[in-house]
C-alpha cells in the first residue's frame, strides 16, 4: 500500500500529474469504463476507469456513495473543461475494515503526506505562459521506450495562473487546487532549466530576397555550373586595335626629321 494518495517526488526531474476527486462515479449504460465524475461541488467531469482498478470498483465499491477518488488529469485546449483517468481509490478506513475480515490484508500505514481533496500535483516542463490570461502550459513526458533522437511522448495540461516569460523551457513543481473544470496554481516552485530548449535564432536580414547559391539544380535535376568571375578590365593602351579580314596591319609610321630651312629640298637632289 502507498503512505498516501500522492506521494512525494522520487527524482528532482520526475514527470507527474495526478491529483483527488471526491464524487460518485456514473458509468455508461453501454460501456462501463466510460462515464462521468460527479464532484462533491457539482461539477461533471468526463472520466474513464483504467484497468487496475476495474476490478476494485466492481466487486467492492457502492457506486451510489462518494468516494475519494485518484485521478490522471487532463485538459482541452481547444474545447476545454477538464477530463480525468481514475486509476484508484484511497479509504484507508474502508480498507482497515476489510483487514479485520479478511486474513492476509495489512492496514495501510498513516499517511506522511497531507493533501486535502481537490488536489493536485503537477511536474513537468513549462512550455507557453500568458501572464495577461493567466495561462501557463506544462508538457508532461510520458516513461515511454523511445528510438535514440527521438522526443518522448507526452501531454500537456493548461493551468490558471500567472508565470513570468522566464519560466519558459524550465523544469517547474506546482500545487494545484482543482476549482470546477479549472485546475488553479496555488504554489509554483522552478526546480531546474531544461537543457536543449533555447529558441531558434532568427535568419540574417530577414525582409531581403534570399541569395541563389552558386551551384544551383534546375527543373530538370541537373546542377547548373558556376559561372566563371568576369575578366578584369583592360586598359587603353592594352587594348589591341581591329583588323581587316585578310589584310595585314600597317606598320606604324615613323617619325620623319625635316630638313632645315638653308638646305635643298629632296626634289633637287
Amino acid at each position: 500500500m502507498r503512505p498516501a494518495p500522492i506521494p512525494p517526488a522520487s527524482e528532482p526531474l520526475q514527470y507527474r500529474a495526478i491529483g483527488l476527486v471526491r464524487g460518485r462515479y456514473q458509468p455508461d449504460p453501454e460501456v462501463f469504463t466510460k462515464g462521468s465524475l460527479i464532484a462533491s461541488d457539482g461539477a461533471c467531469l468526463d472520466a474513464v476507469l483504467l484497468g487496475r482498478v476495474l476490478s476494485l470498483v466492481k466487486k467492492h465499491i457502492d457506486l451510489s456513495q462518494e468516494h475519494l477518488w485518484v485521478v490522471y488529469p487532463r485538459t482541452r485546449d481547444r474545447e476545454g473543461g477538464l477530463h480525468v483517468q481514475i486509476v484508484g481509490l484511497w479509504e484507508p478506513e474502508m480498507l482497515t475494515k476489510r483487514s479485520q475480515l479478511t486474513p492476509g490484508i495489512r492496514p495501510p500505514s498513516p499517511p506522511k503526506l497531507q493533501v486535502s481533496e481537490n488536489f493536485f500535483s503537477i511536474r513537468g516542463e513549462v512550455v507557453f505562459t500568458r501572464p495577461d490570461l493567466q495561462r501557463v502550459v506544462v508538457r508532461i513526458s510520458q516513461q515511454t521506450k523511445t528510438e535514440p533522437g527521438e522526443r518522448p511522448a507526452g501531454f500537456k495540461l493548461v493551468l490558471q495562473g500567472t508565470l513570468d516569460l522566464r519560466a519558459l523551457h524550465h523544469f517547474w513543481d506546482f500545487q494545484v487546487e482543482r476549482q470546477g473544470e479549472a485546475l488553479v496554481v496555488r504554489q509554483a516552485e522552478a526546480v531546474a532549466a531544461l537543457p536543449g530548449r533555447r529558441p531558434k535564432p532568427k535568419p540574417r536580414g530577414q525582409g531581403q530576397p534570399e541569395r541563389r547559391p552558386a551551384s544551383h539544380v534546375g527543373q530538370t535535376g541537373e546542377a547548373r555550373p558556376q559561372r566563371s568571375a568576369l575578366p578584369r578590365r583592360i586598359d587603353q593602351g592594352d587594348r589591341p586595335r581591329p583588323q581587316a579580314s585578310g589584310q595585314k596591319a600597317p606598320r606604324p609610321i615613323k617619325s620623319v626629321r625635316l630638313p632645315s630651312a638653308d638646305a635643298g629640298s629632296p626634289e633637287e637632289e
